[in-house]
């Protein structure tokens, strides 16, 4: 594998530009052979012939740049790294008297892709080049089951529902780098906001689910650009649900029994809406073992709590998306059997000590499974830079099935059904970065039941950030 050592430092001697004469090569056998592929099956998906990409890999061929990125795309790979790769192999293979100060170039170009933060290789973050532009490593976060009895009932099985596996169906389609992880949704839970702030500071989240089924959806609601339509009562009520979880079930020292805390607040600490207490439960710093939880009283406590949960659901699917560029703030309401509504975003990364913008999270989630799984489509995602080109940070989506009448049999499953639809933004949801921006910052001044001032401050300067 090639190191920052083996592409920088003093003009490299003629000696030197021989070795680089296959650093491509090599690197695209690395990749392919970490992916599984054969060449024959990297071939079929670049869509060139098996002997020319054997040419690539064993006869030092430099692939036109346009192969290069289409190379990167199968193996999941960095294209800006494959294509200074790729020039510094040519200058290499040319050996002219300028070859040695060509790679040296093209080397500290490599070194400064390595250690720089991407917004100072002048690459702003949207999605439209994700997750090109964004920091590794990625972690995805899923919904999981949730459980109603036995040993491995816990307070992360309060306050959402079940997920469902369908919802990741699409995620090859984000083209991720390799070696990206999915992790359950129950850790923000069960671990303490010192573990949390450790293994996902410096990560770049992708939240998949809605705040439904997903703990980390709820908790990334309240700092993302656009977002579920939630009333402060809504996260009070489920909040405290799982705290009460948490005083019930525990068993242990009377400080663990206790439970942990819920620190949401409704004014900013500063101007942009920073706070050292974040908006959402935190877990007590001791980690339960195996038979930590009191099984029988959590499932006496989840039978007593049926009818909030209920009230819940009721509020996600019925509440809308709020929106800030758009006049209403609230867009898509109403869905119904043939249309489902959800959104794509991005989000502020809340276990970071400083509202930065260095590693923000992507949010994807739907009132119903359409909404989720299809914000993860390839009719999205390959066309990324165009379909986000009018939408940067995100905005609403509207998944449209295939209507009843349209079935010829006497029966249909609803996964069948969804293989049929259309999915974009919705009406007259266009917008300047300008415009988003000016949204958050009329909200920081007219605050509500759904957004508070402090929510809307460090969404305004979160998104500032990202435009810098």
């Amino acid at each position: 594998m090639l190191t920052k050592g083996t592409l920088a430092g003093n003009p490299p001697s003629v000696d030197d530009v021989r070795a680089y004469r296959d650093v491509l090569a090599k690197e695209i056998n690395r990749l392919r052979e970490e992916c599984q592929f054969t060449q024959a099956q990297l071939a079929e998906a670049i869509g060139r012939p098996q002997a020319t990409v054997g040419k690539y890999i064993n006869n030092g061929d430099v692939p036109p740049p346009g192969t290069i990125v289409a190379i990167a795309r199968a193996l999941k790979a960095d294209a800006r790294r494959l294509v200074l790769l790729g020039g510094i192999q040519r200058a290499a293979l040319k050996d002219e008297p300028d070859s040695p100060e060509a790679i040296k170039l093209l080397c500290e170009m490599l070194t400064e892709l390595t250690d720089a933060p991407v917004q100072q290789l002048g690459r702003r973050r949207t999605l439209a080049n994700f997750p090109a532009a964004f920091n590794e490593p990625f972690v995805v976060i899923v919904g999981d089951r949730r459980e109603d009895g036995g040993k491995k009932m816990t307070p992360a099985d309060f306050g959402a529902l079940s997920a469902s596996p369908a919802d990741l169906r699409f995620l090859d389609n984000l083209r991720l780098p390799h070696g990206y992880q999915i992790i359950s949704d129950k850790i923000f839970i069960l671990a303490p906001l010192d573990e949390l702030r450790r293994r996902f500071a410096n990560a770049t989240l992708i939240i998949c689910g809605s705040p439904a089924s997903n703990h980390a959806a709820r908790i990334f609601n309240r700092y993302s650009l656009h977002r579920f339509s939630l009333p402060q009562d809504y996260y009070y009520l489920l909040e405290n649900l799982i705290k009460e979880a948490w005083t019930v079930g525990a068993r242990g020292p009377a400080a663990m029994r206790e439970g942990g805390k819920h620190l949401s607040t409704s004014a900013p600490s500063g101007e942009d809406g920073s706070d050292e207490s974040p908006d959402f439960f935190v877990a007590p710093e001791e980690v339960p073992g195996r038979e930590y939880w009191k099984y029988e009283q959590l499932k006496q406590l989840q039978a007593q709590k049926s009818s909030d949960l209920r009230w819940q659901k009721n509020l996600i699917f019925n509440g809308g998306f709020i929106d800030p560029a758009f006049n209403n703030v609230t867009r898509g309401i109403r869905s119904d059997d043939d249309r489902d509504f959800g959104i794509i975003t991005l989000a502020q990364n809340p276990f970071r000590a400083e509202n930065d913008a260095q590693y923000p999270a992507v949010f994807l989630g739907g009132y119903h499974l359409p909404g989720t799984c299809y914000a993860l489509h390839e009719s999205i995602w390959k066309h990324r830079e165009t379909f986000f080109a009018r939408h940067p940070y995100g905005g609403v989506l509207r998944t449209q099935l295939a209507p009843i009448a349209e079935w010829k049999t006497n029966y249909y499953t609803f996964y069948d059904r969804i293989e049929h639809f259309t999915v974009n933004w919705d009406d007259d949801s266009e917008y300047e970065a300008s415009a988003l921006l000016a949204g958050w910052a009329n909200l920081k001044n007219t605050p509500s039941s759904h957004i508070t001032a402090k929510e809307a401050a460090r969404a305004h300067a979160f998104l500032s950030k990202l435009m810098s």
